[in-house]
């Protein structure tokens, strides 16, 4: 008989499951994982999505240079270069609307390409990515 208590005892103390200050400190633990986690993946995401504006605005100014070879000026207007809208056009996955406008006040000698951020982009505070046909690009590029 005292050996079958013994043995509830010892299973009453095995099956007693978490207590409350055990599940706190793991909650405490999984929230502190995630506060510094999740800052770290939106970041990752954003660069990203820049990526995205990146390859449209060089796919988009490789189409303005064989125009101007042709032509001997570039194109404000996108539908010149076979694109369907005449004004902006998105990229890829839409995190970016490329438009087209003269810099240095001549056409034939120079274009600027503005990407600007739209949707989850401008969501995240991104600024707009330029390329010009000299090279030049202000925004946050990443080479």
């Amino acid at each position: 008989m005292m050996n079958e208590i013994k043995k509830c005892a010892r299973m009453s103390r095995m099956n007693r499951g978490f207590t409350l200050i055990e599940v706190m400190i793991v909650v405490l633990i999984i929230g502190l994982l995630a506060a510094i986690a999740y800052p770290n993946y939106a970041q990752y995401v954003t660069r990203a999505n820049r990526a995205d504006g990146q390859d449209r605005l060089t796919e988009v100014m490789f189409e303005q240079e064989r125009y101007q070879i042709r032509r001997r000026t570039y194109a404000t207007d996108l539908t010149l270069l076979g694109y369907a809208d005449s004004d902006t056009i998105n990229s890829k996955n839409a995190y970016y609307a490329i438009s087209a406008e003269e810099c240095d006040g001549n056409i034939r000698n120079c274009v600027l390409l503005r990407a600007t951020p739209i949707g989850r982009q401008a969501a995240a505070n991104e600024v707009a990515l330029t390329l010009d046909s000299r090279g030049a690009k202000t925004g946050p590029w990443q080479d």
